[in-house]
C-alpha cells in the first residue's frame, strides 16, 4: 500500500494494519485522541512493522510514557527490513525526537527529497518554532512554504501553513488557509484552535483600530462546533479562549500543532 502524503509504498504483510497506520498519522497530526491505541492495534496485526512502531514512539515521547523507548528500539530493528526511505523516516523522525539540534541538517536534506513527509516537517518545525531565535517565525513559514507543493491541498499541512503566516503577520492569508483546512477535516482539534488564535488577532487588531478612530466593527462569528469528536470535545469555548494571555495562548497551541510538550511551551 501507498503512503498517502509522501506517495511512497509502506512495508507491512497487513493492508489492515498500513490503514489503521495511516488513520493514526493523521490523529496526531489532528492532535485527536485515539492515535496510540490506534498504532497498537496496527503492531498486533505486524509486530515487524517499522514505520507504526517510530509513530508510536512519537506518541510516547510526546505524552512522556516511561515505556517510551521500547518502540524506539523496535522501530529501529524493524527498520533493516524495510525500505531505504522508511530507514530514513525513521531516523530522522526518531533524531529530531532525540537530538534535534544535532538532526537538523540531516531533516533538511532529507525533507528536500521528501516534502510530503508532515510528519518529520511538523517536527522539524516545532524546534525551529521554540528554538529558532529572532527569526524562527519566517524559518517556520519558509519552511512549510517550502513543501507546499507536495501538500497544498492536505488538511494538516494547509492548518499549519495558516499558523504560521498568521504568525508571521499574513493573518488574512491565514485564516483563509485554516478554514479551508476546517472543510476538509472537521472535527480535527488542529485547525480549529489555529482558526480561534487568528481570527482572536485580527478583531484585537480591528479593536485597537476602533480605538484610533479607524475600522469597522466585524460581524464575523467564530465557526459552529455542535459535533466536535476527540479531544476537541468540549474544550476551548470562544470566550474563555479570547481572555488567555496571548503569548501563552500562542505557545500552547504552537504545542499541539507542532507535537512539543507543553512545558516547552511554557519555559
Amino acid at each position: 500500500m501507498i503512503d498517502t502524503r509522501t506517495g511512497n509504498v509502506i512495508t507491512s504483510h497487513s493492508p489492515q494494519a498500513v490503514a489503521l497506520y495511516r488513520e493514526a498519522v493523521d490523529l496526531i497530526l489532528g492532535s485527536e485522541s485515539g492515535a496510540a491505541e490506534t498504532l497498537d492495534k496496527a503492531l498486533m496485526l505486524d509486530q515487524g512493522f517499522a514505520l507504526a512502531a517510530a509513530a508510536r514512539y512519537c506518541v510516547a515521547k510526546d505524552v512522556g510514557e516511561s515505556d517510551a523507548g521500547i518502540y524506539r528500539e523496535l522501530a529501529q530493528r524493524t527498520a533493516l527490513h524495510a525500505s531505504d526511505w522508511e530507514r530514513e523516516h525513521i531516523d530522522v523522525l526518531i533524531g529530531l525526537l532525540d537530538e534535534p539540534a544535532a538532526s537538523l541538517t540531516k531533516a533538511r536534506a532529507y525533507i528536500d527529497l521528501t516534502p510530503g513527509d508532515l510528519l518529520v516537517v511538523s517536527q522539524l518545525s516545532g524546534y525551529l518554532f521554540f528554538y529558532g531565535g529572532p527569526t524562527k517565525l519566517e524559518a517556520v513559514l519558509k519552511l512549510f512554504e517550502s513543501v507546499e507543493g507536495a501538500l497544498a491541498n492536505d488538511w494538516a499541512f494547509l492548518a499549519r501553513l495558516g499558523f504560521a503566516a498568521s504568525e508571521a503577520a499574513l493573518h488574512k492569508r491565514g485564516r483563509d488557509l485554516i478554514e479551508r483546512a476546517m472543510e476538509l477535516r472537521p472535527q480535527a482539534l488542529i485547525p480549529f484552535m489555529v482558526w480561534h488564535m487568528c481570527f482572536t488577532i485580527a478583531e484585537q487588531k480591528k479593536s485597537r483600530q476602533r480605538c484610533c478612530g479607524t475600522g469597522s466593527r466585524s460581524t464575523r462569528a467564530p465557526p459552529a462546533r455542535d459535533k466536535c469528536t476527540g479531544m476537541c470535545n468540549g474544550i476551548l469555548p470562544w470566550p474563555s479562549f479570547r481572555s488567555v494571555n496571548m503569548r501563552l495562548r500562542c505557545s500552547v497551541i504552537w504545542s499541539f500543532v507542532l507535537h512539543k510538550p507543553q512545558h516547552a511551551a511554557l519555559s
